[in-house]
């Protein structure tokens, strides 16, 4: 009698969960900011030539250096090109920039941080010396590098930045694991006999990603600065291709007679930043209120 009425209860218990998670999450209001405003910004990239009355290489010269008007909401830079929708593209190649390096990173980062953490001794000692030796170099330095022997590009960008990042959300796991390897579940798991990938994959890792994920979220708008300032030196993509780094470089040279040239990029590069902090903070306290993710 008792099999069948604990059965009902096992199934019910994951949604509930789930609906708890939720609603915690959604009565955060980071998390809620934060999230708007990225989907907002991942919604007018991808609907970029619908939303835009211009091409973004298109030039009037009978307009250049037009100030914010019906016809061109932000203005005009010093070829005639009609700025709010190369800012609307630029969010194409942050966006890309932002996803693309952090994904990147976590798919190397989260193994090594893993193994690191879980087996310990020799093997924790090489991995995280190989780690500290590329957070020896500051990581505008080591992307300038890694550009300029790799070349430059979008797609270059995004391995340089994710090979930044990868020392990074490598040592947050493994610290993360460290603490959950000793846990009362996991010595449980392994005295029923699980293997050493069970416990990893199924107790360990789902238990310490939490600060990974947060710090991840948070890179995301460093890798956006970091796009920005590439671009400005002339490091990242390439014209006719829009950037908001590169955009101010274009127009720093204007800003007398057009400041909005450069205003605009730079509340754009502010505003997708401020939506990455807010949803990093948001997650942060509500998955890692020790703080371990910084």
């Amino acid at each position: 009698m008792s099999a069948p009425a604990t059965m009902p209860a096992a199934q019910d218990s994951r949604p509930v969960r789930f609906g708890l998670l939720t609603r915690a999450l959604g009565r955060n209001r980071a998390i809620v900011a934060g999230l708007a405003i990225v989907l907002a910004l991942t919604l007018v990239a991808l609907a970029a030539s619908m939303i835009t009355p211009y091409s973004y290489h298109a030039m009037s010269y009978d307009a250049v250096l037009a100030g914010p008007s019906r016809a061109h909401v932000f203005g005009t830079d010093g070829l005639g090109r009609d700025l709010f929708t190369r800012v609307v593209y630029s969010f194409q190649v942050s966006l890309k920039v932002a996803f693309g390096s952090v994904v990147l990173a976590l798919l190397v980062g989260i193994p090594l941080g893993l193994v690191a953490g879980y087996w310990g001794g020799l093997l924790d000692g090489l991995l995280m010396r190989l780690i500290d030796m590329l957070l020896a170099f500051p990581a505008i330095l080591l992307a300038i590098a890694l550009i300029t022997i790799l070349g430059q590009g979008l797609t270059v960008m995004v391995i340089a930045i994710a090979v930044v990042y990868v020392p990074i959300l490598a040592r947050v796991l493994r610290g993360s694991v460290l603490d959950v390897r000793q846990a009362t579940y996991v010595e449980g798991a392994r005295a029923r006999g699980a293997g050493h990938m069970r416990l990893m994959l199924r107790h360990v890792l789902p238990n310490s990603i939490g600060p990974t994920l947060v710090q991840a979220t948070l890179l995301m708008a460093f890798a956006i600065q970091i796009e920005a300032g590439l671009s400005f030196l002339g490091l990242g993509v390439q014209p006719p291709t829009p950037s908001l780094g590169y955009m101010l470089q274009e127009n720093h040279g204007y800003i007398s007679q057009s400041p909005w040239g450069s205003l605009f990029p730079c509340l754009a590069i502010a505003l997708a930043v401020l939506g990455f902090n807010l949803l990093g903070t948001g997650l942060r306290s509500s998955l890692d209120p020790r703080g371990r993710a910084r």
